[in-house]
């Protein structure tokens, strides 16, 4: 009978080490080790740190409180420092206790993004903190309760990136029966994870010295975009423009693409409007002379990107 407790004991602590190591494993975030890039349409998030502000304040300059927001970087470009700008509005500062509303700048720190190791195992981005030091004290007296609806708004550069594979023949024009791959057709975008995507993207032949490609590019977040190094200006000359670069890396073939007022050997560079929040790109690639292969071209969009949060924050009357 003892015997057959120690077996049954023993039976147990086994079974409980077998479920602990399945629940561990399925604690690891893994995503697919033959795909460069973790995807997804998101940049940074931003969102206000739990109590500060305080949902519930009071009036006549008895509660001051601080601001402090968290920025996660959730797509898989590195934003570098001062690149970062927040900005507060929909309180009048004079109500809070304020000259003016302040200012947030990232100064001094890298905010990496998401990263996928070797394995395929996802490695989450960086975040940090910002704290609006400056003290905010509701100095006036209210008649009950009153709620305010605070707004932070975020503006900062960003890029994003697309990579796909060419087909490039000696003869495109004949194409012999079970060619290497093939040189026309639709072919597989990998996006990095950012607001900005290739969404297609398309190889067909153009004689034998020349293969063309085409490609979509789109607005998939829910932000708004301008040009690089504009402050997220929304004026007309500036909204909806990106600078995007194509890069094939062929040397001493030129590579052209409308709308790219840049051409040069395995490469193409300029600035363009997104209509409809979308623009198609055609680019031609002379080829004559290199052999047969597949080689990955490159996309990238580069962009100021701005969108905000809110909070309430609701402003109590003391009796007296």
């Amino acid at each position: 009978m003892a015997n057959t407790i120690k077996i049954f004991f023993s039976s147990l602590v086994m079974l409980s080490l077998i479920l602990t190591g399945c629940t561990e494993a399925e604690q690891t975030t893994t995503g697919n080790e033959k795909t460069p890039f973790v995807g997804g349409d998101d940049a940074l998030e931003l969102e206000f740190l739990e109590g500060s502000p305080p949902f519930e304040v009071f009036d006549s300059g008895e509660f001051p409180f601080d601001v402090t927001l968290k920025i996660l970087n959730k797509g898989e470009f590195d934003v570098p420092p001062d690149h970062i700008t927040i900005t507060l509005t929909g309180i009048d500062p004079n109500d809070f206790g304020l000259d003016e509303l302040p200012i947030w700048t990232n100064d001094d720190e890298m905010i990496y993004g998401v990263r996928k190791d070797s394995e395929g195992n996802v490695i989450p981005g960086h975040n940090i903190y910002t704290d609006f030091t400056d003290v905010f004290n509701f100095g006036e007296q209210v008649s009950g309760n009153v709620e305010f609806t605070l707004r932070a708004n975020i503006c900062y550069d960003y890029q994003s990136e697309a990579l796909s594979k060419l087909c490039f023949l000696e003869d495109v024009m004949n194409i012999e029966d079970n060619p290497l791959c093939d040189a026309s057709g639709t072919k597989t975008a990998w996006n990095a994870g950012s607001p900005i995507h290739v969404t297609s993207i398309e190889q067909s032949a153009m004689g034998n010295n020349k293969i063309s490609f085409s490609f979509k590019i789109k607005h998939v977040g829910s932000g708004m975009i301008s040009k690089k190094d504009s402050e997220c200006d929304n004026s007309y000359i500036n909204k909806d423009k990106i600078y995007v670069n194509v890069t094939t890396g062929i040397e001493n073939k030129v590579l052209t693409c409308n709308g790219l007022s840049n051409a040069g050997n395995g490469k193409a560079d300029g600035e363009i409007s997104l209509s409809g929040q979308e623009r198609t790109i055609m680019c031609i690639q002379d080829i004559g002379g290199l052999g047969e292969f597949e080689k990955l071209v490159k996309i990238t969009a580069a962009y100021d990107y701005k969108h905000h949060t809110s909070t309430d924050i609701l402003v109590k009357h003391i009796l007296t």
